[in-house]
């Protein structure tokens, strides 16, 4: 399980969402694939509460994305902003 618990709410923190980032990246570099494309809503869905259901607390999209944007920063990524949702890719470097 992922994140922590505050009262009745489970919190998603920027750190879970880059532990699961991070191991996609390096799922796909094994693979020996030349990038991989990650979709906000699908690393959410992959740690979960993602969308929320009928009375379970609000999802943690922000943490996400932020997670999201950390490694972009680190470079070889490209951020894509497509209606709501952020789609990112990374490049890995020519071997």
């Amino acid at each position: 399980m992922f994140g922590g618990k505050q009262g009745n709410n489970i919190v998603t923190s920027i750190a879970d969402f880059r532990t699961e980032l991070e191991a996609q990246i390096g799922r796909a570099q094994k693979q020996g694939r030349p990038h991989i494309e990650v979709n906000a809503g699908e690393l959410h869905r992959v740690i979960g509460g993602y969308p929320p259901k009928a009375g379970e607390p609000a999802h943690s999209m922000p943490s996400c994305c932020e997670a999201m944007r950390q490694e972009f920063r680190r470079g070889n990524a490209e951020i894509v902003r497509a209606s709501v949702e952020y789609h990112f890719i990374h490049q890995f470097a020519e071997r």
